[in-house]
C-alpha cells in the first residue's frame, strides 16, 4: 500500500477530497491515493495525486492523473528534499489520459525519509490549473 509523506496523510486526503467534492484517486490495483487541492478549478472529471512509497531508506514519488473524459494537458512536478542529501527536482511536460486510465506524470526516487520531502504536482488543461500537493 502506498504511504504518504506524513502520518496523517490518509485522513487529510479524505478531508481534502471531501471538501473539494472530488473523489480521491484510486490506482490500477485499487489503492486509494491522496486527493487533489484545486486552484482555478480544472475540468470536474480531472483528478490528480502524488503517490509516495517509502521502502527502507528510499522514497519513490510518482504523479498520477485520472479523468472521466479523454483529455490532454501539461504538468509540472516540483519536489524539494531537505536533510542530509538535499535536492530540488523539477519535471514537466505534456500528458494525455484516456477514460478510466491512470496517466503517470513525473517521478523521482530519493534517499532519506519521506518527512523530508515537500512538493506539488501542477496540471494545466484548457488554460485551467489544478494543484495537487503532497498532503500530510
Amino acid at each position: 500500500m502506498p504511504t504518504s509523506l506524513r502520518a496523517l496523510a490518509a485522513s487529510a486526503a479524505t478531508v481534502v477530497a471531501a471538501a473539494c467534492a472530488v473523489p480521491a484517486v484510486t490506482s490500477a490495483n485499487g489503492e486509494t491515493i491522496a486527493g487533489p487541492v484545486t486552484k482555478d478549478i480544472a475540468p470536474a472529471p480531472l483528478r490528480c495525486a502524488l503517490q509516495v512509497r517509502q521502502t527502507g531508506g528510499m522514497i519513490a514519488i510518482e504523479g498520477l492523473v485520472q479523468s472521466e473524459t479523454p483529455l490532454s494537458g501539461s504538468y509540472m512536478l516540483d519536489l524539494v528534499k531537505t536533510g542530509g542529501n538535499s535536492a530540488q527536482i523539477q519535471q514537466g511536460g505534456g500528458f494525455t489520459v484516456a477514460v478510466g486510465e491512470t496517466a503517470r506524470v513525473g517521478s523521482a526516487e530519493l534517499s532519506g525519509s519521506a518527512s523530508d520531502v515537500s512538493g506539488t504536482l501542477t496540471l494545466t488543461v484548457d488554460g485551467r490549473t489544478m494543484i495537487c500537493p503532497i498532503t500530510g
